[in-house]
């Protein structure tokens, strides 16, 4: 593996006097003779810095990563995959971008590193703070925006070198402080892009336009108020894609999708963002910032608790429990718990809240009774309590061959902990001293020999291995965890799904597709990972291929794909 580094210069006014009175020559664009072998290159950003918010670092180098889509026909996409909390210049088969506080005499650093068949494998980048960095606007006197070097640094990591073209945004030095001009390719990088990443079509993909109708731009809403969110978007390519708007607030995280929804949010000041993403893999997001008033803190105590047998909604709108705390249902039947500080928190979904014995349970969406033990639920059985928590430390071990929602609606397990399937087939396990927890989905849960099987979404019995899921195959299983420790390496030549449901490669590992074409991955041991997505998968002389959704094949190598073209291997 070799490693290379390309270093991008502060202001030299000089330096660019030389060059635009002396040169003689136009070489152009100049490449690393190094590329990706995917279409999609993700990367990570430590926000981490001394000059602006994360949120504004975060969205200066999107801004400064859109352009090589967004202004080419080459056939790349930068993809930023979230946040990390990488600071250093490593090999670790992820591209990281990080701020430095040092005193180097470079703006910034892109360091990359290629593989034995010239291919990319990683690219990390550093921005020196040194300089005053600045994020969208408000830059003054010796200060430089991050996107404007975040696009030029990019262009290295995509497997551009240093341009001769003065004005080339990967020409070395920049044009001066506060510069905007980068974001800006000449011809001259698109040329060099494209060459790198040769056009698939004579058409170019634009971003998604995304609006938010309601609620207005600073909006104030009181504590447990239901607000109504709308919004459109369209695409050029796509059209209508106002079904697919994914709705987040920064204190709430995923609040709803789609055009229209309505919601309780948490007390404090949210930034809500409304995002969309195009089948050419664009996104375009809308944001506002709204306010929800906290709670009064007097509203509870001076009251006092429930009487005992409140049922919400039945008997009354909210409970209040011995410690202050109000317990209301929002929209989606989510279960909400506000503090006597007003601070507001959801905890589960179910379709009522009662208070008995000074003690709060919430009928759950799989008909069954849960007991709040103050951190988690734990579910006490199918009957209306009477004020005991006792329900489940008499229950025996389900019987051998239980099966979930056949024969029961949940199991008990050796270990005392309670399996049920709860909405859009969650796999919940409640854990004696009442924590729950979601382990994956399927339609059923099969207690066999003192084990714990569900059967998966993709037709495959999967095993609980008390960290995880192993796939023991489509075959209810008999009592035995040797399925696959008895099977050979599948034959070659055998694909997913045409001739097989699974294939068992040198390593023992099984791959399978889950849904939404997920290729999934099961080692030995019983631990499930997901690797990317797509339609097919093929075992052919010992290796693992993927037909991906691009319509290209991937070639496993052991910590990543390849891509091999579209022809199958």
């Amino acid at each position: 593996m070799k490693q290379t580094i390309r270093r991008f210069l502060p202001v030299a006014v000089a330096l660019i006097a030389t060059v635009w009175v002396f040169r003689t020559d136009v070489v152009g664009y100049v490449s690393s003779g190094h590329a990706w072998a995917t279409n999609q290159v993700p990367y990570y950003v430590n926000p981490s810095n001394i000059y602006v918010s994360n949120s504004a670092a975060i969205s200066a180098f999107q801004a400064g990563a859109l352009p090589w889509t967004s202004q080419t026909l080459a056939n790349i996409q930068l993809v930023y995959a979230g946040t990390t909390n990488g600071s250093s210049i490593t090999l670790n088969n992820k591209n990281e971008v990080f701020f430095r506080n040092d005193s180097s005499s470079y703006v910034a650093e892109t360091y990359w590193w290629y593989d034995g068949t010239g291919h990319l494998v990683d690219a990390d980048m550093m921005l020196h703070e040194n300089n005053h960095f600045y994020a969208g606007s408000g830059c003054t006197g010796a200060g430089v925006y991050i996107e404007d070097v975040a696009v030029h640094e990019f262009g290295h990591a995509l497997g551009l070198n240093h341009s001769t073209v003065l004005g080339a945004t990967m020409y070395p030095t920049m044009p001066g402080y506060c510069d905007m001009t980068q974001m800006s390719l000449e011809s001259d990088d698109i040329s060099g892009i494209e060459s790198l990443y040769p056009p698939t079509s004579t058409s170019k993909n634009t971003a998604p336009t995304v609006s938010i109708s309601a609620p207005g731009n600073g909006a104030s809403f009181a504590n447990g108020a239901t607000i109504s969110f709308a919004g459109s978007a369209s695409d050029s390519q796509d059209g209508n894609v106002t079904s697919s708007i994914a709705w987040t607030s920064s204190i709430d995280g995923a609040i709803g999708s789609g055009g229209s929804f309505s919601r309780v949010l948490s007390a404090g000041s949210h930034v809500i963002t409304a995002s969309v993403r195009d089948s050419g893999g664009l996104t375009g997001t809308k944001q506002i910032t709204i306010s929800v008033a906290a709670a009064s803190s007097s509203s509870s105590s001076s009251s006092g608790p429930s009487p005992d047998g409140t049922m919400v909604p039945t008997t009354a709108s909210q409970i209040v429990d011995n410690a202050g705390n109000i317990w209301t249902i929002g929209s989606n039947q989510l279960i909400l718990m506000t503090a006597p500080n007003g601070s507001q928190s959801a905890n589960g979904s179910g379709s009522k809240i009662y208070w008995k014995s000074s003690t709060i349970y919430v009928y759950g969406t799989d008909g069954n009774w849960y007991q709040w033990t103050g951190s988690g639920w734990r579910n006490v059985g199918s009957a209306t309590p009477g004020g005991t928590t006792t329900t489940t430390s008499t229950t025996t071990v389900s019987p051998d061959g239980t099966m979930v929602p056949t024969t029961a609606s949940q199991i008990l397990d050796s270990a005392g902990n309670i399996w049920t399937i709860g909405s859009n087939q969650l796999i919940l396990m409640t854990a004696p001293n009442g924590s729950q927890s979601a382990n994956g989905t399927g339609s059923k849960i099969y207690w066999k020999s003192s084990t714990i099987y569900v059967y998966g979404t993709d037709g495959n019995w999967y095993q609980w291995t008390g960290s995880g899921w192993r796939n023991v195959g489509s075959t209810t299983p008999g009592g035995t965890t040797t399925t696959t420790s008895t099977t050979t390496v599948s034959p070659d030549g055998t694909m997913v799904p045409t001739t097989a449901s699974q294939i068992l490669d040198n390593a023992g590992n099984i791959w399978t597709i889950g849904s939404n074409q997920m290729v999934l991955v099961t080692t030995p041991n019983g631990v499930q990972s997901f690797y990317g997505s797509g339609s097919k998968i093929y075992w052919k002389s010992s290796t693992i291929y993927v037909y991906g959704t691009d319509a290209n094949w991937y070639r496993w190598t052991g910590s990543g794909w390849v891509n091999i073209g579209p022809i199958q291997p």
